[in-house]
């Protein structure tokens, strides 16, 4: 005689759990099919005061660095030791950029990191993108859009002169970056890896030197 209350309560519990499980669903994505390796950077270097004044670290003055050679840095081992990814193969040095080099990594989780490094490139981030030290040195960095970051460790000021390197990256480009930079700069202040310099090599030539006021003179001598 009496209905039996249970049937009526069971499609209401149904509806009271659909309702819950609904919100847990939206609040993240199926991890069930997630298949990806997680990608992971090195936390950068950046962080201390700035110091006011021309730069006057012996191990970055301009004669040093003419001498440096750049792929020293992005290597197999070099890249593979600071933890970034997989590197494939090393650089190849150029015939004619002596103080250029660049080579590419794969992080973690596949996707693709490309360095190229300058020493001693007079385009560098503004003042106004200074971010910090590394080194003692000034660190400047510029992102562009979602996949490139200029990252530089001054090594002059007015006229600007860096060890800039340019990062792209689907990821964060500036993280890797100033990790690379550090690296570099840890690496000249110890025993880094020169050109040799036979007499009459034009790599310790000052350019500056050359075009002295004489020879400015001579070749222009009206103020037009």
């Amino acid at each position: 005689m009496f209905p039996d209350v249970r049937r009526r309560r069971l499609p209401k519990l149904f509806l009271l759990v659909t309702a819950l499980a609904l919100p847990l669903t939206a609040c993240g994505p199926d991890l069930g099919k997630s298949n990806f390796a997680r990608t992971t950077v090195p936390a950068a270097a950046g962080s201390g005061q700035v110091a006011d004044g021309p730069i006057t670290d012996a191990a970055v003055a301009a004669d040093v660095l003419r001498t440096i050679q750049p792929c020293q840095f992005l290597t197999k081992a070099a890249l593979g030791a600071r933890g970034l990814g997989t590197v494939e193969n090393d650089p190849s040095p150029s015939s004619i950029a002596f103080d250029t080099c660049s080579n590419k990594v794969k992080d973690p989780g596949g996707k693709e990191i490309r360095f190229e490094l300058e020493i001693g490139s007079t385009v560098a981030p503004r003042a106004d993108k200074t971010a910090g030290v590394v080194g003692g040195l000034p660190l400047r960095v510029n992102k562009t859009g979602d996949t490139d970051c200029t990252v530089a460790a001054m090594t002059a000021l007015n006229p600007d002169v860096a060890l800039t390197v340019s990062v792209t990256y689907t990821g964060d480009p500036c993280r890797p970056g100033q990790a690379f930079v550090d690296s570099v700069v840890r690496t000249l202040h110890n025993s880094p890896e020169k050109y040799s310099t036979p007499t009459g090599t034009v790599l310790t030539a000052d350019p500056c030197a050359m075009a002295d006021t004489a020879a400015v003179t001579a070749a222009v001598p009206a103020a037009k």
